[in-house]
């Protein structure tokens, strides 16, 4: 049956106000007190014209307290990146008068189309948020346990992964920083940046005023930390205790981070999960893979950009897509990294950060920066990474020669030796084939990386202590299909296991690990060092040993663990 909707007039809702008040005072209906005693415990959320609200050096910003602690979401820190800042240097905001609301999550970086929202089993794993894309991108989101009260709480600035083309700060629900904010008495913070095209395209030779064009992205993150250091006071917060960490593509981009001079002094120290290794990408490289593109959108000379900077989105991605992929380079490999592993060039990912005036040398690779002598570290992966059962329930009933017959198409010859020596390992999984091959993809993909990392650090006399981990813990969905997969870990480290109980499946036994490791991320945000009480001694890494806290329900630390196996895959 059709309903017609009629919008009442002014004079309908004087109407309607006139007669009910007549029928009260009639006797026929009776007022209603509201009282503070019908109300079930005290106010969760709340959020007025006048709180609360801090100045930052822009202007005021309200936000929203919710239990117990303040959060503002969607703070500028940069200029609209759009039109004719495409590809520019960021810009600060434009102060503003009165008060700007912050309430919400504001635009993420355009980006291309998640494949995953095609896989059911993978959306309801990961449950992403992609947001509301836009180029008024440079804004982050913070909670704070306190506001304008004078303490200086360590901050932890979160850089989110999705390799250099996605992502966001709201992307998965383990990101939020309200319980890690409360349980820790420290500031989480999330930075959103440019990405893809719009942070890496290299236009330099069209101008100056397209200097560092192949780098915005990585610049974006700097003027972020600027913003941290120029206001967080206000927030209750320490400007000289930032650690920064990153995941994933996140985590990349904080290993850049370290060897870039403008970043000097914005951070202390530096947590990495599962992190992308830092590439072999230079200049010549970033302007090869630029003109690929730049072609496929009709870009042949100064005249055309124009309407490059009038494009939709939608068009620029297309020429990306139509440019594909690129070899990272034709020059000279560089030197292996410890263990003897060369970093080979290989086909890569289509936009990264490059070397060159930003980024003078690649963090690590060979030595340890020495502009983050002074930095912390703390690196570590999950167990199985992309190498899980998600969307594939067919891999579990894999055979033994099957698998030997996949590793040996990756490594000839050496199938059979490497599945016993994983077999050998012990580490958990759901007791088939596919374990082994699963957990032997985790070390090559990025427990390596983040090992190598940790041993140049140990290398180099006179810099800080770097200490290593590993996620083991088993996600209990679809029968334990997922295993430890890739983000898995973040979970623990925010303490949201119950905000992402569709992986986790919530619970004690989750809980329990949550408390262990997130007190480990407080206790190194705010020392440098991630012991505390209520876990074993974790000790940093050697030069002699790799020394890596496992995280599962049996938390506790192993000692140069998978070095026969790590070797084997080197060879």
């Amino acid at each position: 049956m059709k309903t017609n909707f009629v919008s009442p007039t002014r004079r309908g809702f004087l109407g309607a106000g006139a007669a009910v008040a007549g029928v009260a005072g009639a006797g026929l209906i009776a007022p209603v007190t509201v009282r503070a005693a019908s109300v079930s415990g005290a106010r969760k959320s709340v959020s007025t014209d006048s709180n609360p609200v801090v100045e930052t050096q822009y202007g005021k910003i309200r936000g929203v307290i919710r239990n117990g602690i303040y959060s503002f979401k969607g703070v500028p820190y940069g200029a609209d990146t759009g039109g004719a800042n495409r590809w520019m240097m960021a810009k600060k905001p434009a102060p503003w008068v009165g008060i700007k609301s912050t309430t919400c999550y504001s635009h993420t970086c355009p980006t291309s189309f998640r494949a995953g929202w095609n896989n059911d089993e993978e959306r309801f794993i990961y449950d992403w948020s992609d947001g509301i894309p836009g180029e008024d991108v440079l804004n982050l989101s913070l909670w704070t346990p306190g506001i304008n009260d004078n303490k200086k709480r360590p901050v932890l600035v979160w850089i989110h992964g999705g390799g250099y083309a996605g992502g966001s700060n709201e992307e998965l629900k383990s990101y939020d920083g309200e319980r890690l904010a409360r349980r820790g008495d420290i500031i989480v913070i999330g930075i959103n940046h440019r990405l893809n095209i719009l942070g890496f395209l290299n236009l330099e030779k069209y101008g100056d005023q397209y200097r560092n064009s192949q780098n915005v992205s990585q610049l974006d993150l700097v003027l972020g930390l600027e913003w941290v250091r120029d206001n967080i006071a206000n927030f209750g917060g320490d400007p000289a205790a930032v650690t920064i960490f990153g995941q994933s593509g996140g985590g990349g981009k904080v290993t850049y981070l370290m060897g870039m001079p403008a970043a000097k002094g914005l951070f202390r120290a530096v947590a990495m999960e599962s992190a992308s290794q830092p590439r072999p990408y230079t200049q010549a490289d970033s302007v090869e893979y630029s003109d690929k593109v730049l072609a496929q959108l009709g870009v042949k000379s100064a005249a055309d950009l124009t309407k490059l900077h009038q494009m939709p989105y939608a068009q620029l991605l297309q020429g990306m897509q139509a440019a594909g992929r690129t070899p990272a380079g034709s020059g000279p490999a560089p030197p292996a990294a410890p263990g003897g592993r060369s970093l080979k060039r290989a086909n890569t990912v289509a936009f990264q950060p490059s070397t060159g005036p930003v980024i003078p040398e690649l963090p690590f690779y060979p030595g340890s920066p020495a502009i983050a002598s002074n930095v912390a570290l703390l690196t570590g992966n999950v167990l199985n990474e992309f190498s899980n059962g998600i969307n594939n329930p067919g891999v579990e009933r894999l055979t033994r020669e099957e698998i030997v017959a996949a590793i040996d198409r990756e490594y000839p010859g050496k199938g059979a030796r490497l599945y016993s020596a994983f077999q050998d390992l012990k580490l958990p999984g759901r007791g088939v084939p596919f374990d082994y091959f699963s957990q032997m993809s985790g070390i090559t993909s990025f427990r390596r990386n983040g090992v190598d990392i940790c041993k140049v650090r140990a290398a180099a006399s006179g810099q800080a202590a770097a200490y290593n981990y590993q996620v083991r813990w088993q996600s209990p969905a679809f029968d334990g299909r997922p295993r430890a997969f890739h983000c898995s870990g973040l979970q623990f480290s925010f303490d949201n296991v119950e905000r992402c109980a569709n992986a986790t499946g919530g619970g004690p036994d989750a809980q329990a690990l949550a408390d262990v490791m997130s007190e480990a991320w407080i206790a190194f945000v705010k020392t440098g060092n991630p012991n505390h009480k209520g876990m074993t001694k974790w000790d940093p890494v050697t030069p002699e040993k790799v020394t890596t806290m496992v995280f599962d329900n049996k938390v506790e630390q192993a000692t140069n663990f998978d070095r026969e196996q790590t070797a084997m895959l080197a060879d």
